[in-house]
């Protein structure tokens, strides 16, 4: 679990709604306290007793009376979960839309998620709100950030994971959820924290995406985009003389703006002494 937000975090329990199946194998002493952009993580282990589907809802308790929750949910055929997830929810940013963020712990035979948003705590009439965001298959942790804007009318809405496995498998986390307001006062973004590079949206894209950044300092500001052999193919260079939140639009184009065959690109960005790559896959 990582704490996105600018104060602190105090974690105080997680808990599952049953026992048996489930079980964390490495709880951490509670309270657990977080600063901004600081990550605590543990694991979920999987004991099954039949060759039927079980699933787990785990809350997280923070801060007194605020609480986060995931799911999570698996079979005898296989023991072992494509995703552990650490973390999945839903909070507005500065800009009035929703950060939807999770980080997997490590992931095997992943294809990817996509996001599903209601107006009511019902998955089955859910509307699917992104692409296909491409998993990294990796047993290193790693955070996932989505954007979505799309959001007109006030009220609670609620967010669903989906994994996709490269068998066909699909697991459900969440919900997660959020209270989206009107207002006709500007939005005062403040001043960010930590750097932070995001997932790029939308990803797979054609003909463009935008990459959106966080710098907590002035300075400059590099992204490097290369393609799988490592060769560079576009670079952005920038000066910003605030702390802020910025983006780039990238058309898919080389740096004699020559068109791009599709396939998977790294996007790396430095500011400092900041360092974060990104995957995006050009679909045509």
């Amino acid at each position: 679990m990582k704490n996105y937000g600018t104060l602190g975090m105090q974690i105080t329990s997680i808990t599952p709604t049953s026992s048996g199946y489930f079980s964390i194998t490495n709880a951490p002493n509670f309270p657990v306290s977080l600063s901004s952009g600081q990550t605590a993580s543990f694991n979920i282990e999987y004991a099954p007793e039949d060759d039927t589907w079980q699933e787990v809802t785990f809350s997280i308790a923070y801060n007194g009376r605020a609480t986060k929750s995931f799911t999570v949910r698996g079979g005898s055929k296989d023991n072992t979960l494509p995703v552990t997830l650490s973390h999945f929810s839903a909070a507005l940013n500065a800009q009035n839309y929703v950060l939807l963020s999770w980080t997997s712990q490590s992931e095997s035979n992943v294809m990817g998620y996509n996001l599903f948003r209601n107006h009511e705590l019902e998955l089955s009439s859910a509307v699917q709100v992104s692409l296909l965001i491409t998993g990294t298959n990796t047993s290193e942790p790693h955070s996932y950030n989505y954007y979505d804007e799309g959001l007109t009318e006030p009220g609670t809405y609620y967010y669903w994971l989906q994994c996709l496995d490269l068998d066909g498998t699909v697991n459900f986390f969440g919900p997660a959820s959020v209270a989206f307001s009107l207002s006709e006062e500007a939005v005062n973004p403040g001043v960010p924290t930590v750097n932070l590079f995001d997932n790029a949206y939308p990803n797979p894209f054609n003909p463009s995406t935008t990459l959106r950044y966080q710098i907590k300092d002035p300075g400059n500001v590099r992204i490097d985009i290369y393609n799988t052999k490592g060769q560079l193919v576009r670079s952005f260079r920038e000066y910003r003389d605030a702390a802020g939140y910025y983006q780039i639009i990238w058309d898919g184009k080389d740096r004699s703006g020559k068109t791009l065959p599709s396939g998977v690109y790294l996007c790396r960005m430095n500011s400092a002494d900041f360092s974060s790559t990104r995957k995006v896959v050009l679909a045509k």
